[in-house]
């Protein structure tokens, strides 16, 4: 029997089923229209903001800082996420279309190899 914020995992590779926690917030944030990130790395934020969005981010250099994204945005735009997530991460941003450039403004930076 499940509780409230259990849920039931499948581990394919063992064929078993194990029982755990999870953050409700972090899990069904979404069906409220809230971009939600807990503890998220530069990757995971990427690809949920092309997801969300239907944009495709392109970074024009990497940065040596790790991120660590907590935040949820209730039903912002691309632009306001942006501008909130650039500010606190260092980074600026170019949107056209559906394309989207990102360039970090840190001192730790090194030139994105191609």
């Amino acid at each position: 029997m499940l509780h409230p914020g259990e849920e039931l995992v499948y581990e394919k590779t063992k064929d078993t089923f194990r029982k755990g926690r999870f953050d409700p917030q972090e899990v069904l944030s979404w069906k409220d229209n809230i971009l939600f990130f807990k503890n998220a790395d530069e990757s995971t934020v990427i690809n949920r903001l092309e997801n969300w969005y239907g944009v495709e981010i392109t970074v024009l250099n990497k940065t040596t800082k790790r991120w660590s994204v907590n935040a949820a945005f209730d039903n912002r735009s691309l632009e306001n996420v942006l501008h909130t997530l650039g500010y606190t991460l260092s980074f600026d941003f170019k949107i056209s279309g559906q394309q989207v450039t990102l360039q970090h403004r840190d001192k730790d930076t090194s030139e994105k190899s191609n």
